[in-house]
């Protein structure tokens, strides 16, 4: 009987090994560039992760296909460790574009705003990216529309 178990038990802890050397290659250590392919096997850029001391990813460095620094997004987290917002600087370190996000009591994500940094467009999506508002502002930072929408109707004011 001891002799069955032996190469179960073996094949078992190779399995196990297998398993953790797949997992860990997966890992991205902080501040390495890591090669990012399309579907089809084409290298489209790089990528250098870092992250806070939860484990969770606090900054993306994006690099082009011939390696020059394109743009970096920086990641916050509430209290909880869920993601609230995400912003995307150009190279020259000039914002771009956020996303903000808001959860309901049971943790799911009930809201979720795009905004623009430069011309001070915000889009609200929410229900699955469905558009459900859209603010306006001029240069300086007066609203000059906000639309709300609906299923069956669009309304501005």
């Amino acid at each position: 009987m001891i002799r069955r178990l032996i190469p179960i038990l073996c094949c078992i802890l190779v399995f196990g090994l297998l398993l953790s050397a797949c997992s860990d290659s997966e890992k991205r250590e902080d501040g390495r560039k890591y090669p990012v392919y399309s579907d089809d096997g084409v290298l489209t850029g790089y990528e250098r992760e870092f992250h806070n001391t939860e484990g969770l990813l606090s900054r993306l460095d994006v690099f082009d296909a011939d390696d020059n620094y394109d743009h970096y997004v920086i990641y916050e987290y509430d209290s909880d460790q869920r993601l609230i917002k995400e912003s995307t600087y150009g190279a020259d370190g000039i914002g771009k574009f956020y996303y903000e996000y808001e959860y309901d009591d049971n943790g799911e994500k009930s809201k979720e705003s795009y905004v623009t940094m430069s011309d001070g467009y915000t889009i609200t999506l929410f229900e699955n990216g469905v558009i459900s508002e859209i603010y306006r502002y001029d240069a300086k930072d007066n609203l000059i529309s906000h639309e709300v929408f609906s299923k069956s109707t669009s309304n501005e004011t």
